[in-house]
């Protein structure tokens, strides 16, 4: 159960088997969920909420449901090669509202590829299999051609840093920060106060995750054995949600005040 539940708070039956990794509680059903939790307190009895940001954690376990930090799964995704990262020459400005372009360094913004992600449509087609079609291309483009992210969307955030491209990402209002608890640890948030300030820095690092992404897939893989009743290691499964939980990158605090304000540097 890799996902958002913002709209709906409905919940597989015991038909089925869900397990709960990247979970993201919105703050719009918290009170459908706390009914919910009234009246079928032995749903989550047996299960272990891997919430994918802070505020989900913190929620879940004010409603006395186990739960802990699993993050993203989007920060699994494998490492892109280094002729790709020689070769990237695009700054993406991702989900960046029309309101805060003028805060962008010029260098960056004049010819910047602009991408609303929240708005991608499929003409005459309902099917998902043409969604994720979309998704895949959407992400390879990232991939092969960006040298620079700046996005105010955590789902380009996350992958994109995956991939090893420097992301710049901003948190548009508290909600945002809240949800971008996801990368804690891993990319410097910076708000909108910061980006009029002239604040944030756009000349950042790719960090590197392979170690959290390790641990990551372990922590999933361990999760479903235990699910299907199979003998795992507790232990180990416990040492690898806490590193999970307190993954920091190595050059999350190295930010050179040089490159702040005017051009990116890029």
């Amino acid at each position: 159960m890799q996902g958002w539940f913002g709209y709906h708070h409905y919940f597989p039956s015991h038909e089925t088997l869900p397990i709960f990794v990247g979970t993201h509680f919105a703050e719009s059903i918290y009170k459908a969920l706390e009914y919910f939790v009234a009246y079928y307190p032995y749903y989550f009895v047996f299960k272990e909420i891997g919430c994918r940001d802070l505020e989900t954690l913190r929620f879940c376990q004010r409603l006395g449901i186990q739960a802990y930090l699993s993050r993203c799964l989007t920060l699994t995704l494998p490492k892109r090669e280094e002729s790709l990262s020689k070769s990237a020459d695009k700054v993406f400005l991702v989900g960046i509202p029309d309101n805060l372009l003028e805060y962008i360094p010029q260098d960056l913004r004049q010819n910047a590829v602009r991408i609303n992600q929240q708005s991608v449509k499929i003409e005459e087609s309902l099917n998902p299999r043409d969604y994720e079609a979309k998704t895949r291309t959407l992400l390879e483009t990232y991939k092969k051609e960006a040298k620079l992210i700046i996005t105010c969307a955590l789902h380009c955030a996350a992958p994109c840093t995956a991939f090893g491209i420097p992301v710049v990402l901003i948190a548009r209002n508290q909600e945002n920060i809240n949800r971008f608890s996801a990368v804690n640890g891993i990319l410097k948030v910076w708000s909108i106060e910061d980006l009029k300030a002239k604040r944030v820095n756009f000349n950042p690092t790719a960090p590197n995750i392979e170690s959290l992404k390790s641990n990551m897939l372990e922590n999933l893989n361990l999760s479903i054995q235990k699910e299907f009743g199979e003998s795992i290691d507790e232990t180990r499964l416990q040492v690898v949600r806490q590193a999970i939980a307190e993954f920091k990158a190595e050059n999350l605090d190295t930010l050179d005040s040089a490159h702040f304000c005017g051009g990116g540097g890029i």
